[in-house]
């Protein structure tokens, strides 16, 4: 099985996106048996906590997040689904996709759960996530003996493991990335 590996993209309004095109086509060259997506793709500068109450907040917009990083999601697929389009059905290339939720995207779902008039409007289903097999936010997916998730956390203070691979390796008791 062959696993292609797409890490954090962080995509906001001005930021360029072709290079997703390019994955896209790379991922159809090399046809891989599953694509996974480490999450962090909808950056959602405007629902940081970091910043709300700043000047810096100042234009930003959920819409405009929203629209940008689910045109440049979809750059990732377009080759995909070119070819599949043109092709005879037993040429098509069908890979498993899947999204791990980052702690970016779950900002959409911190905000929801701070304003319950927003719990109905701010949901998942705003992610352009068609075909793709969506995984919560630090749930660990196995995919052919390697578990994946957007980061691994010490369960005792919830904070992610940091430090040399080997030492992660140790401490997490598995193969991950």
């Amino acid at each position: 099985m062959k696993h292609y590996f797409i890490p954090d993209t962080q995509i906001k309004p001005g930021v360029p996106t072709e290079q997703l095109g390019w994955v896209g086509l790379d991922i159809l060259a090399r046809r891989p048996d599953k694509i996974i997506h480490i999450g962090d793709h909808w950056d959602f500068p405007s629902l940081s906590s970091y910043d709300k109450g700043k000047k810096a907040m100042e234009g930003r917009r959920l819409a405009a997040d929203l629209e940008v990083a689910n045109e440049a999601f979809r750059l990732i697929t377009e080759p995909t689904r070119r070819h599949n389009a043109r092709c005879k059905p037993e040429n098509r290339y069908e890979p498993e996709w899947h999204f791990c939720l980052g702690n970016h995207e779950n900002r959409l779902l911190r905000a929801a759960e701070s304003d319950p008039a927003l719990a109905d409007t701010l949901t998942l289903d705003l992610l352009d996530t068609e075909g793709w097999q969506v995984h919560g936010f630090l749930e660990p997916v196995w995919l052919d003996g390697v578990c994946y998730s957007h980061y691994f956390y010490n369960p005792m203070n919830g904070r992610p493991f940091g430090g040399q691979v080997a030492t992660r390796l140790k401490t997490i008791g598995h193969s991950f990335s």
